[in-house]
């Protein structure tokens, strides 16, 4: 549970949008309670079904909230080929928005950003700066003969 947590929060530094899901054996809003009340969490698993609680719920996903707001269907898939009780989540996400921050993360990444000129804001004195501006850099650098 300590390295889930690490890398979440690693994740939550480097701004990285995170899912994460898992069959975890754990009941969410007990361990909840324990925590808001400061009583010791139990990190107990149970590999066998042999707990005492009658009804579990043991999958849980959560999201962060851009990639929620991105979801734009989901659906359950019950897979032939695998043995299992669990049935398959497929998510189809609006990949629009997505793309573009992959876009982005990749210009930070080599250092780089794009500019966007407005030019129907320019005023008078915003042309003047310009002009001044470049016409400096032209004489400050040497030009290539």
């Amino acid at each position: 549970m300590n390295e889930i947590k690490r890398l979440l929060d690693e994740a939550k530094r480097k701004n990285y949008e995170i899912i994460m899901m898992g069959d975890l054996n754990n009941h969410y809003d007990l361990f909840l309670k324990r925590k808001q009340k400061g009583q010791q969490i139990r990190h107990t698993f149970y590999s066998n079904g042999n707990n005492k609680v009658t009804s579990s719920r043991i999958d849980y996903i959560w999201t962060s909230y851009f990639l929620a707001l991105q979801l734009n269907n989901q659906k359950l898939y019950r897979p032939n080929n695998i043995k299992t009780v669990h049935l398959m989540i497929l998510n189809q996400f609006f990949a629009q928005k997505i793309v573009g921050l992959k876009q982005l993360a990749k210009l930070k990444q080599q250092r780089r950003w794009k500019m966007i000129y407005t030019y129907d804001e320019m005023t008078d004195e915003n042309w003047l700066t310009y002009k001044d501006k470049t016409a400096k850099l032209f004489i400050d650098e040497p030009q290539p003969t």
